[in-house]
């Protein structure tokens, strides 16, 4: 999901720079995108731990932890 975030990225600089598109459209790709980046990135170092256990399942995240 990181490297599809970073490929729309890539495609809403390259629309910034044709004059036949529309300007505020590209940038909101690339703001909406460019704003995921660390979100994955993060993910990426800290990804989400689920434990099974014989008195129940536990799911850590970045959020917290659910029982």
């Amino acid at each position: 999901m990181l490297l599809i975030a970073a490929g729309f990225v890539a495609i809403g600089a390259f629309l910034l720079h044709d004059p036949k598109q529309n300007a505020a459209i590209s940038c909101l790709i690339t703001t909406f995108f460019g704003a995921a980046i660390p979100i994955f990135a993060w993910r990426l170092i800290r990804p989400d731990i689920l434990t099974l256990a014989p008195d129940g399942a536990s799911w850590r995240s970045t959020f917290g932890t659910a029982c």
